[in-house]
């Protein structure tokens, strides 16, 4: 959804097997800059429910062993990594 909102032109996903991670990818045709990175993960004083879902989404994946950040800035791409079971 936040591509969809959020990003530039077409929204690509993926999602792949990588050496024991089920690793989901978003991008689309935008750019982030990168100083701006660290930055989308914080959650700020709650206003509103805008920006809350990319801090809630990590704390989610997180508590389930995984991992989610920006694989890169340009084209803009999210990913997400979660362990698989063994």
């Amino acid at each position: 959804w936040n591509a969809t909102r959020h990003g530039t032109g077409t929204v690509t996903v993926a999602l792949m097997v990588n050496d024991g991670w089920a690793e989901l990818t978003v991008a689309d045709e935008g750019t982030i800059d990168p100083s701006r990175v660290s930055e989308i993960f914080v959650q700020r004083p709650r206003t509103s429910t805008h920006g809350i879902g990319l801090p809630l989404a990590r704390r989610v994946i997180e508590a389930e062993g995984g991992r989610l950040d920006v694989a890169e800035t340009s084209p803009t791409t999210f990913r997400i990594r979660l362990p698989l079971p063994s």
